[in-house]
């Protein structure tokens, strides 16, 4: 009898366990499927009490977070980063949401948005003693991107000396942006064809042999 139960007790855990997997993965996809998208379909699924009782706080408000980006809300994206900063993060978690948030303004061009956030990471990182190459990134990103500074190209010969092909060919290509916004346009065609030679995916290789076809008109 007691080997019964255990069996029925294992079969019933088994069931449990396998059922909220699937439950979870189900919330999951119905999730990506708005996001970004349909903001009353992913406020009404997000707020819900299935998803409460089966994501984090964290990963609920992330998600939220990561929708705003999305639909490139401004308003909607400072709230809940401030939001979320506010909350006892890990460290993982911090890094992840400083560095979500940076880029967003990076790409949105709002420099004083991105340096902002790039202060809040310098002070994390000096506080908690961690690499200063995640300093030193988020400064080659607002130079690269931002400022469109000469300087930089030194660090990103540096950075290509170590650098993987892969990321080699992101790095000509930041290179590349930074050469023709001076208009060192002979360096900046010469640079462009080291990124079409590194980029791997025959889809991007084809896009950035394009670009460089047409003299980087659209770089």
């Amino acid at each position: 009898m007691g080997e019964l139960t255990g069996i029925i007790i294992a079969v019933v855990a088994l069931g449990l366990y396998f059922g909220r997997n699937f439950l979870n993965n189900k919330l999951y996809n119905d999730l990506m499927s708005v996001i970004g998208k349909d903001e009353e379909k992913f406020n009404k699924l997000i707020n819900s009490f299935a998803v409460k009782m089966s994501f984090q706080p964290f990963n609920r408000d992330y998600m939220t977070l990561n929708h705003y980006i999305m639909m490139e809300n401004d308003e909607k994206v400072e709230k809940w980063f401030n939001d979320l900063d506010a909350h006892k993060l890990n460290q993982k978690q911090t890094l992840n949401l400083y560095q979500k948030v940076f880029m967003y303004y990076v790409k949105k061009n709002n420099a004083a948005k991105a340096k902002d956030v790039y202060g809040r990471i310098c002070k994390y990182v000096d506080e908690k003693g961690l690499p200063e190459a995640i300093k030193e990134s988020c400064e080659k990103d607002i130079l690269v991107y931002l400022d469109k500074n000469p300087k930089v190209l030194k660090t990103l010969d540096k950075m290509l000396e170590e650098a993987s092909d892969d990321a080699k060919a992101l790095l000509y290509l930041e290179k590349t942006y930074v050469l023709k916004y001076n208009r060192r346009m002979d360096e900046a065609l010469k640079t462009m064809q080291k990124v079409v030679e590194y980029t791997s995916n025959p889809n991007q290789k084809k896009v950035m042999q394009d670009l460089l076809d047409s003299n980087l008109e659209a770089l």
